[in-house]
């Protein structure tokens, strides 16, 4: 009864099925009459649930196909556990000293592990891993309070279980270094940073996150400003807060109080009434109860695509970008902004409802000018801004435009008038406001009597207030001049931001780049675009308004075509540059780059695989080693698709689109589907071609992926010749190193693997390339493994710091599972495991299932070595029957066989099989979910 308890439990509010409570009863070895059998059980715990005095509190209801626990507010402590701490998240700023109490109110909810004696099963796992991450933030939250409250002692013994359970975790060592130092303790603090330098570097190869090294700086210096510092921030990628709010602190009390009521929260009104703004500012003020922070999706046109690139997750296949959003989400505690649903509200809908079914820790704050309309939202309109607070917004903006203005009883009159004209929206009057540099605050009224002639009854407030920001841009657009207002049009095809060198191609069409230079001057003068200047280059980003405006004015004039052409010609030109730069002196900002273009290189693919298909055959063809590098699984599938409309102009580039489909596929765990693609890239070559390389590295990977060492350096062997006829150094370089791994992983000839890494990495680190440098020690890493342990984690550490610059998300995460595996394998096992969750996170994150079974195979061993049985016969279950697991062989395949071996005798054949059975039943998602909680559980 108590594991059917905790079944309805985990079921988090939903139906759970007859048939998914019998396999959690009985897993493989259910009674002759399953449903029957639950339905007595039921049928009993109601009756203990009676005599225990829960009454109406906790309540087991019959819905089909199966059963509900339908429990009060409070009835269950663990949902009272998470409300007092967001509570408690609330009130820290204002009110310390009732955070902490809310939060040891909360924290004596704890008697054992979450689920008790079912935390590592798949059914509870994921709930449990969830609430123990929410127990953690809540230890660490009342640590902050303690030191908000000028008591750096408590604060100091409050942290101990932390430190213990979280020794590599940032924000409690920060955390301890501000209370030695408020303790009087500096020299201990300061001995605390380095102590946890060298723990980093000996476990990770990493140092300490910049903010900690501040702080440090800041002890040494005796800084008075750390009295007040925060010791740690939370992820995210809300951008900071340029200007005030103003005018919106009723109303962001009023989202924040239906944020702590409801899990999707949405903001109407008419566009640039401010919901964005607003959205981001409550963000900002919640992002430290959320334990994965809070995050920015920004959704003009793109839907699930733009949340799974906000969010660093990687697509598997077409149709799953939504589910692998849940999966990857399910154990997070984040909140999400969705901005602009309007453009694309089925989808949004249909994503925001798979969350909040899939997700229970992740919140969402949505902005739309009109409802999703599912169930669960709180829908919370937006006004414009109340008179004063309108002439407060034009005053700040026209002080910020014009220092010399000011507010006299001579024009006090006809700003009140411009700002009630604009209908106290904010877009509006922040457009009109800079143009009190040159008009005074009469002419303005004198040009809105002329734009805004409506009528002003109830029933049309709506529309007009629609009607009176068209008008507003309209007005600043025709105060531009001509040549102004065909750059602005032309610019509106920018789907993010961009640069002078882009605003110059693709408006001036070939023409005056020196006039498109002034225009977009005068335009960011004008605040029809917005300047970005901190980091060179200079970008320019216009507001949504005003892009969907200028899109309006291009399709009227005739020119959205030829403009889109030339956007798309600059992606694919930036995209070719890249396929350089990627493998020369600086391949992590070539990477960035490509990130920060994303949103523009996928609107520049659609339009060419409907238009020219030559360009977006080229633009697939230039991110091969950007996807090489395990950047984008979403890229991998524009080749596909452009594989489908492929122009005979650019048949000669087929070879290299296979393969970065081919890549896509081998890290999807579809080896066979890879294996396709790239003989069909092969087929697309003439015999002798060199393009050929690029479909045969990929078929060297997957052969060494399946154990076919040989195969594997015949096809390494064909790659470096092929890229020496080219002239390709770094390709050549590349199958150079690679062609050491099947010396490395099954040569029965240590030594010579070892002196042959050690030759092809003094090649290599000739060429200056970083990234040839990360795989060169890698390779001398994996070749060391098995004579000098030390010198191996020595050479991988030094290729997962360089991966980690030069971006290669690939690089970075086989480094990271070669460090934790052979740490695990030559140190303390348990010590290891925390690595392991990070590598299962990191593969998460890249969508790679080769990699991601391969990992699990190496926490098999490791939970093996601890005395974990049950979990790591569970996880055997699991890999061995894995479609898109790659086969065993060599050491891998003797090291488990041998930990199958000591499960069997520890467990018994019985619970072995038993174990195995319930592994087999998960799917992919809860296999690595339960894997990650393992590591942490017997850690």
């Amino acid at each position: 009864m108590r594991r059917l308890l905790a079944g309805l439990v985990a079921g988090a509010g939903s139906v759970v099925p007859v048939d998914r409570l019998a396999e959690t009863l009985w897993g493989d070895q259910p009674p002759v009459d399953p449903t029957g059998a639950v339905h007595n059980l039921v049928s009993r715990l109601r009756t203990v649930l009676r005599s225990a005095g829960c009454g109406a509190a906790v309540r087991i209801v019959t819905r089909p196909p199966g059963y509900l626990l339908v429990a009060s507010e409070g009835a269950l402590d663990c949902d009272r556990f998470v409300q007092l701490v967001s509570r408690a998240r609330d009130q820290h700023r204002d009110s310390p000293g009732l955070a902490a109490a809310l939060l040891d109110e909360a924290l004596v909810l704890w008697r054992g592990p979450a689920y008790g004696e079912f935390a590592g099963e798949g059914f509870a796992a994921p709930d449990a891993v969830r609430l123990e991450e929410i127990r953690w933030g809540a230890m660490a939250d009342r640590v902050d309070a303690a030191l908000a409250l000028g008591r750096p002692d408590e604060a100091i013994g409050l942290l101990e279980p932390l430190l213990a359970a979280q020794p590599l975790s940032h924000r409690p060592r920060g955390q301890l270094m501000l209370a030695l130092h408020r303790a009087g303790r500096s020299a201990q603090a300061l001995e605390a940073f380095r102590d946890y330098r060298e723990l980093l570097a000996d476990e990770l190869g990493l140092d300490p996150p910049p903010e900690l090294g501040a702080l440090e700086t800041a002890i040494l210096r005796r800084d008075p400003a750390i009295e007040q510092a925060r010791p740690a921030s939370s992820p995210g990628n809300l951008p900071h807060r340029l200007t005030e709010l103003v005018g919106r602190a009723e109303d962001a009390r009023r989202v924040t109080s239906a944020m702590a009521q409801s899990r999707l929260v949405t903001l109407t009104g008419v566009g640039g009434v401010g919901k964005t703004r607003l959205a981001l500012h409550v963000a900002a003020e919640l992002i430290h109860g959320c334990l994965d922070g809070a995050w920015l999706c920004e959704l003009a046109g793109v839907g699930d695509e733009a949340v799974a690139t906000a969010l660093d997750v990687q697509q598997r296949d077409p149709p799953s970008v939504t589910s692998r959003l849940v999966g990857y989400l399910r154990t997070k505690g984040m909140l999400i902004v969705l901005d602009n649903c309007e453009h694309v509200l089925t989808a949004v809908a249909q994503l925001a409802d798979a969350l909040l079914g899939g997700c229970p820790g992740v919140r969402l704050l949505a902005t739309s000018r009109e409802p999703l309309g599912i169930e669960g939202e709180q829908v919370l309109p937006v006004a414009p801004l109340a008179p004063p607070d309108a002439v407060t917004l034009f005053i700040q903006r026209a002080t910020a435009a014009c220092p010399s203005f000011t507010v006299t009883s001579e024009n006090a009159a006809e700003v009140t008038e411009v700002c009630r004209r604009l209908d106290g929206l904010p877009l509006a009057l922040e457009l009109v406001a800079p143009k009190i540099r040159s008009l005074s605050a009469r002419d303005i009224v004198a040009r809105l009597e002329r734009r805004l002639q409506f009528v002003r009854t109830a029933s049309q407030i709506r529309e007009q207030r629609h009607r009176t920001l068209h008008a507003v841009v309209d007005w600043s657009y025709q105060l531009l001049a001509e040549p102004q207002r065909q750059v602005f049009d032309r610019l509106s095809v920018f789907a993010s931001s961009f640069t002078m060198a882009a605003a110059q191609q693709v408006a001036g069409c070939g023409g005056d780049a020196e006039g498109v230079a002034e225009a977009v001057t005068a335009l960011v003068d004008r605040s029809m675009l917005g300047a970005h200047t901190d980091d060179p280059p200079s970008r320019y980003t216009m507001l949504d308004t005003l892009r969907h405006y200028g899109r309006e004015r291009l399709d009227a004039r005739g020119w959205a075509a030829e403009t889109r052409l030339e956007h798309a010609r600059y992606q694919v030109e930036l995209a070719e540059a890249a396929f350089t730069g990627l493998t020369g002196a600086d391949p992590g900002a070539w990477s960035a780059t490509i990130d920060r273009h994303l949103d523009d290189l996928r609107a520049a693919h659609r339009w060419s695989v409907q238009h020219e298909p030559d360009l977006a055959t080229r633009l697939a063809a230039a991110l091969y080693w950007y996807v090489e590098a395990g950047s984008s699984s979403e890229v991998a599938l524009w080749a596909e698709r452009s594989l489908t409309v492929t122009a005979s102009s650019s048949r000669s580039l087929l070879p290299v689109v296979f393969g970065v489909a081919a890549w896509g596929a081998s890290k999807r765990g579809d080896l066979p589907a890879a294996v396709e693609l790239a003989h069909r890239g092969l087929a697309a070559a003439a015999d002798r071609d060199p393009v050929r390389r690029y479909a045969l590295f990929v078929l060297g990977d997957v052969a060494l992926f399946e154990g076919r060492l040989h195969e594997a350096s015949r096809y390494y062997e064909e790659v470096a010749r092929l890229a020496g006829a080219a002239g390709d150094t770094y390709c050549h370089g590349y199958a150079m190193v690679n062609s050491v791994l099947p010396l490395a992983y099954g040569s029965g000839d240590p030594a010579a693997a070892v002196a042959a890494a050690r030759r092809v990495r003094s090649v290599t680190m000739a060429t200056g390339s970083p990234s040839l440098r990360a795989w060169a020690d890698y390779a001398l890493g994996e070749a060391l493994a098995g004579v000098d342990a030390p010198a191996a984690i020595t050479a991988i550490d030094a290729a997962l710091v360089t991966a980690r610059q030069c971006r290669n998300r690939f690089m970075e995460g086989i480094a990271l599972l070669t460090a934790a595996s052979l740490r695990a394998r030559q140190g303390d096992p348990r010590a290891a495991l925390p690595l392991f969750g990070q590598v299962i996170e990191h593969w998460q994150r890249a969508g790679n299932w080769t990699q991601q079974w391969i990992t699990i195979r190496n926490v098999i061993e490791a939970l093996a070595r601890v005395g974990a049985d049950e979990p790591a016969a569970i996880l055997c279950g699991a890999l061995n029957t894995r479609r898109s697991s790659p086969p065993l062989f060599g050491a891998d395949a003797e090291r488990l066989a041998g930990a199958e071996t000591a499960l069997r005798a520890s467990l018994g054949e019985q619970h072995y099989l038993q174990c195995q059975a319930r592994g087999a039943a998960m799917t992919d998602l809860d296999a690595i979910t339960f894997a990650a909680a393992a590591c942490t559980a017997a850690s």
